[in-house]
């Protein structure tokens, strides 16, 4: 066991060592999924996990490793996201210097992200019998490059939610798992409907950096934080009734904090210095429940719900300190709150060739967080006395915000995956997958009300419009984007 411990450790230190200044792409997990077999069965891995993504899924989980596994993966994903901005966005690019032609030729080039992964899992404890009774695992994830660039998000020019911001952090998942049921069977002899605890850390390094591009230098802080993860597994029917079909259903709880963070920076532009910080949520508070069964011999079949408090986002747009650029952004942006959400998913995995060849397939369904994006931003506070709203947005270039408000774009989302694994021995095999994720089109309407009328008829007049035309910006997103990967298992 002390050799265990060892490997384990020393490994993790490595990892730590090579890949801190490497990056983690802004909720990867959360959109594609940890782990070649999870992915392809859809995510539905909160009771079915049992290898070490179970360090993601169910830290509970862990404890139905019956071996030591390490485990290496490659994803490649690419995008295709459509953007289309129609009706008074042309009189909008004319006031904001907006190029809507580059704006929307930016989604179809999205970057590809390559990533890789290592994760492992080792049970601690065994009984007599050699099952585990206690394990640890942790799961390591970093791109190769830069997934998809990295933005300040302007209110003025929309952005798809998921895919657009980047960051040079490193993420690593630690947890434990213990079997109650058989520590209770093992040390007292009692029987109980097995039962599993697990709890873990959902932890982001400290990072920052300075960048320079003359005559701008601009330096980045972004601080430690962790997240709380936890769970539970239940086999209900186990030791109770001698059935197969019943003493295979699984159940599972697991809960992931959510880490909030604030990335500050201080730019320097030819001896002028201003700072600002812009808030990121990492990681969204989310619990998970998930259904395990083998309905069939050599089929199992997952049904998993998970809930994502997105309410708890804040606007992600950047906060100027004192500085001489204050001015320049300073408008309070409308922004309405986002919706919590549920994302169901089922997926199976059929065992052939004496279980050495699985086939696997999955669904989910992901409803959009973010509300229609039809508020525009108030910038009344900011008129003197005397002057009109045409001369605050030029004279103090605050006419990038005058109607656009927050232009977030995001879609209901349908996830498809497909899969296979395949075992050359008893301790060495490998899983493959491809997933691809619908977005739905979505189309967004942004309409001056009456409490705004006067901003409707100003602009009408500066630009000789009808002064009965009304203000209609139309915002249209969709596409879709699909990932393939493998995942190289080694048993010991």
């Amino acid at each position: 066991m002390i050799k265990r411990i060892m490997v384990f450790f020393l490994s993790l230190i490595l990892l730590i060592l090579i890949n801190i200044t490497n990056a983690w792409a802004h909720g990867v997990h959360n959109i594609y999924g940890f782990g070649s077999r999870a992915i392809a069965m859809g995510g539905t891995h909160t009771a079915l996990a049992n290898d070490s993504s179970a360090t993601y899924y169910n830290a509970a989980a862990l404890t139905e490793c019956e071996q030591g596994v390490l485990e290496l993966g490659l994803m490649r994903s690419f995008s295709n996201l459509n953007l289309s901005l129609s009706g008074d966005w042309d009189a909008l690019s004319t006031m904001t210097g907006l190029d809507i032609d580059e704006l929307e030729a930016k989604y179809e080039d999205v970057d590809e992200l390559t990533m890789i992964s290592m994760s492992m899992a080792v049970p601690m404890w065994k009984s007599p019998s050699d099952k585990p009774l206690a394990s640890m695992g942790f799961a390591l994830s970093t791109p190769l490059e830069y997934a998809v660039r990295f933005y300040f998000i302007d209110p003025k020019e929309p952005m798809f939610l998921e895919y657009t911001n980047i960051a040079n952090k490193i993420n690593i998942m630690f947890a434990s798992g213990l079997d109650v049921a058989g520590v209770l069977d093992h040390l007292a002899d009692i029987e109980i409907p097995g039962v599993s605890l697990g709890i873990g850390v959902n932890a982001f390094f400290n990072g920052d950096g300075l960048m320079e591009a003359p005559p701008m230098q601009m330096s980045l802080e972004m601080p430690f934080d962790y997240g709380l993860i936890a769970g539970i597994l239940i086999k209900p029917f186990q030791t109770l009734i001698e059935d197969e079909i019943l003493e295979s259903i699984k159940l599972g709880v697991s809960y992931s904090q959510d880490i909030k963070m604030n990335m500050d920076f201080t730019m320097d532009l030819m001896g002028m210095t201003s700072g600002f910080s812009s808030y990121d949520l990492w990681n969204i508070e989310q619990w998970r429940f998930g259904l395990g069964i083998n309905p069939l011999e050599h089929l199992t079949v997952g049904i998993d719900a998970t809930r994502f408090t997105w309410s708890d986002y804040k606007p992600p747009y950047m906060e100027m300190g004192e500085g001489p650029f204050k001015d320049l952004m300073g408008v309070d942006f409308e922004f309405e709150e986002f919706k919590n959400i549920w994302v169901y998913r089922v997926g199976m995995e059929y065992g052939l060739l004496n279980d050495s060849l699985k086939v696997r397939g999955g669904y989910y369904n992901r409803p959009s967080p973010v509300p229609d994006q039809t508020q525009v931003t108030d910038i009344s506070s900011n008129v003197a006395p005397g002057e009109t709203i045409s001369e605050v947005n030029y004279l103090k270039n605050l006419h990038d915000y005058v109607f656009l408000g927050s232009n977030i774009v995001d879609c209901d989302t349908h996830g498809i995956s497909l899969g296979v694994g395949y075992s050359f021995t008893d301790t060495i095999s490998a899983d493959i997958h491809f997933q691809y994720r619908i977005l739905k089109e979505r189309k967004m309407v942004k309409e001056v009300d009456e409490e705004h009328q006067e901003w409707e008829d100003e602009i009408n007049n500066h630009f000789d419009y009808d002064e009965d035309e009304d203000f209609n910006a139309t915002l249209t997103g969709g596409g879709g984007t699909w990932n393939t990967g493998m995942t190289l298992s080694l048993s010991f």
